[in-house]
């Protein structure tokens, strides 16, 4: 059976590492936990991965207090973000990864919020696929390698 939810992989954004960083901004009622996003001047998590949004990537959605984390984040609920750091495991949402082979450099996808294989994986490529099965739109991935 296909992972299509965070907490199908076991509800886990990110390893307990000691030199993680956080940062905090409101939901946008549209991203979860998982998703890949910026921060907007007023805030707010911005989706990243569509055209032109990739520059103000800041990290991954771990959740809120008060949201479920497979359901988008209100606008009024402030959120926690990790910046993700090379070498760290992150589960992170992702288009079907059936075809990449296990640590195949994945990009930003067009989908929103999103990673995906392929691409110009010399200039583009933001992380490597660990552990994912055929139909999975969740996967951990290792960052920055």
């Amino acid at each position: 059976m296909a992972n299509s939810t965070i907490s199908s992989i076991g509800g886990v954004i990110h390893g307990n590492w000691d030199d993680e960083f956080f940062v905090s901004a409101y939901g946008n009622a549209s991203e979860k936990a998982g998703s890949l996003v910026g921060i907007s001047a007023a805030g707010a998590i911005v989706e990243c991965g569509s055209a032109g949004t990739d520059d103000e990537f800041v990290g991954i959605v771990v959740g809120a207090y008060d949201t479920d984390l497979d359901t988008a984040i209100a606008t009024t609920s402030l959120c926690t973000i990790v910046i993700p750091q090379s070498g760290h495991l992150y589960g992170v949402l992702t288009d079907d990864l059936s075809t990449a082979g296990a640590g195949e450099p994945l990009i930003h996808s067009n989908t929103d919020g999103q990673l995906k294989a392929g691409g110009n994986i010399e200039a583009e490529h933001v992380a490597r696929k660990y552990k994912a099965t055929s139909g999975d739109t969740v996967a951990i991935v290792i960052w920055g390698v």
